[in-house]
């Protein structure tokens, strides 16, 4: 990686590091309240974090950031009930039915948030990190 590459990519470890550990929750907690939290943090990694335009190519050039967009960006979809609603059998699905048809796969959910997070941690090590 050359160095002019390299400030901009730290610098969207350091936006999707942030994103990914201030997203605090408990997959055994109150559903919409993890929902909430979720949202947030896929936004954070893939919202402001990166800029489609001229950050995307920067992922590319680290399996860590790439590895936690795609995860943000897959749960994105299984986050957005018009997503779901696109599939003949969830049309008629409520915001309730949504949370519930989602909430076995926030174990899951979780144990990626803290995998995607400890490979940045791995590459891009805080600076007087541990």
């Amino acid at each position: 990686m050359t160095n002019e590459r390299s400030e901009p990519t730290a610098l969207i470890a350091r936006r999707m590091r942030t994103a990914l550990a201030e997203a605090l929750w408990d997959p055994a907690d109150d559903s919409a309240a993890a929902f909430e939290v979720l949202t947030a943090m896929v936004e954070g990694v893939c919202g402001r974090a990166t800029t489609a335009d001229t950050d995307l190519p920067l992922l590319f050039e680290s399996e860590p950031l790439l590895s936690a967009y795609l995860f943000c960006a897959s749960l994105q979809k299984s986050l957005n009930l018009d997503y779901l609603r696109q599939h003949p059998d969830y049309r008629e699905t409520s915001p309730a039915e949504h949370l519930e048809h989602i909430r076995p796969h926030f174990p899951k959910f979780y144990q990626r948030q803290q995998e995607v997070l400890q490979l940045i941690d791995a590459e891009f090590p805080q600076p007087g990190g541990p």
